[in-house]
């Protein structure tokens, strides 16, 4: 099954396929290693509400076309205006992307090749479970331009790790390889690429031969029992970013990135 007609106008860069209740969902956007765009956010948006209320549907598989699955924002399409008012409106569209994923009905499989990064390794993390292929790598990287960690990783992060391995990951922004993320409990298996989909395709076929309902119940006491929701750690950190974008060192940042030399950051 293709994509449905009601979601046809979305991003073209953005894909659904629906075969033996498993739907794959595709960031198509090779070029630019998968970033992502405001418009494929939305489209993300929509696919995974689409997914969710579709009783068609028994289980994600979220991927990327080519050998990365995001290597962060599509930074080249986006509205850069500093303002409070612009700020938190791109990062709550951004968020609804990440929400829809996280608060999917259906069991979602991050199926990650090549590199997860920034708000690329947020909507791994959104998802229930990764397999990795041994090409992945995985990582924050804002605080390396100024940034707070967003799209909801310091939320994961922290139910995952621990407080302590959570801050050393966020602070550093060290990438981590495929093994190291499966050592760390991130992802559930790094497997070798030429077995990578056979794996993916396997685990998926399984997970859609289950009680769906019984597994959306479950998944919502999973999201129950982590304390206080992550619509309001996301309203936390929405605020957050944005005074974050107000730093020198923010500035210092960017144009150590743009003039791809060492940054020097001031503290301030």
């Amino acid at each position: 099954m293709t994509q449905p007609a009601e979601l046809a106008n979305l991003d073209p860069r953005v894909r659904l396929a629906i075969a033996d209740g498993v739907a794959t969902i595709t960031i198509d956007q090779p070029a630019k290693r998968n970033a992502v765009a405001p418009r494929m956010w939305d489209a993300l948006a929509a696919l995974f509400a689409h997914c969710s209320a579709n009783p068609e549907v028994r289980v994600v598989v979220f991927t990327g076309e080519g050998e990365a699955f995001c290597s962060g924002s599509d930074l080249e399409e986006m509205d850069m205006r500093n303002d409070i008012a612009s700020g938190l409106a791109r990062l709550k569209r951004a968020n609804r992307m990440i929400l829809a994923i996280y608060n999917c009905e259906k069991p979602v499989i991050a199926a990650v090749r090549g590199a997860a990064v920034g708000v690329g390794w947020s909507l791994a993390l959104a998802c229930d479970f990764t397999i990795a292929s041994q090409t992945a790598r995985f990582g924050g990287g804002f605080l390396r331009v100024g940034l707070i960690p967003d799209g909801g990783s310091i939320y994961f992060l922290s139910r995952l790790l621990g407080e302590a391995r959570a801050k050393a990951l966020a602070y550093t922004g060290r990438i981590i390889p495929a093994d190291e993320a499966v050592g760390l409990g991130l992802a559930l298996e790094a497997v070798p690429a030429e077995q990578f989909a056979e794996k993916v395709n396997a685990f998926a076929a399984e997970l859609a031969k289950g009680p769906t309902t019984g597994i959306s119940i479950a998944k919502r006491l999973f999201r129950a029992a982590q304390g206080p929701s992550i619509e309001q750690f996301l309203d936390q950190e929405e605020l957050s970013q944005v005074c974050a974008k107000k730093t020198d060192d923010f500035q210092e940042g960017v144009t150590a990135f743009r003039e791809k030399r060492p940054v020097a950051f001031t503290g301030m």
